[in-house]
């Protein structure tokens, strides 16, 4: 086979696969039937189902069916429409779950002992490497002591104004 025959009977299919794919098919697709399924008996006979309604879309761009709404753009993003919560679900879902009351944070503490003087009770205490002689009323990283008792003291964590107890262990 000559190669200039070739190149044109080449040439022409790709001609022909190019209109193919730009034309609409649409109108040659299956009949109305197979679409919309089996047409419904009567008595009289057979009844004609009506041919599908055609998308005004499709009508003004023809290929608007196949490569999305755009017509060209196959790579296009339909936009997804946020979830829509009725106004009076809303409050009932806030109500239901109450939030749960804050806790603070385990205490940094290690209790290393105390020291008992007549009616004021001193607590030795460590954090880290450090070690804190505390009284009431003394603050220390994040820390007010509320009370000390011969049993354990009572600790205010000042960010949240929440009160923590750390137990000495025996009341000696």
């Amino acid at each position: 086979m000559n190669p200039a025959y070739r190149s044109l009977i080449l040439g022409l299919a790709l001609a022909a696969t190019i209109v193919a794919s730009v034309m609409d098919f649409t109108a040659f697709g299956p009949p109305p039937e197979a679409e919309s399924g089996p047409a419904p008996r009567s008595a009289v006979g057979l009844q004609q189902a009506a041919p599908p309604a055609r998308n005004p879309e499709q009508a003004v761009n023809p290929a608007a069916g196949r490569l999305g709404p755009s017509g060209g753009n196959l790579f296009a993003v339909p936009a997804v429409p946020a979830p829509v919560r009725p106004a009076a679900v809303l409050p009932q879902l806030a109500a239901s779950a109450p939030a749960p009351p804050p806790k603070a944070p385990a205490l940094p503490f290690v209790y290393q002992g105390k020291l008992l003087e007549q009616d004021r009770v001193t607590a030795f205490l460590s954090l880290g490497p450090r070690t804190y002689l505390l009284r009431k009323g003394d603050v220390v990283s994040d820390y007010r002591v509320v009370d000390i008792q011969p049993a354990g003291m009572t600790l205010l964590y000042l960010p949240m104004n929440l009160e923590q107890r750390l137990s000495f262990g025996s009341a000696q």
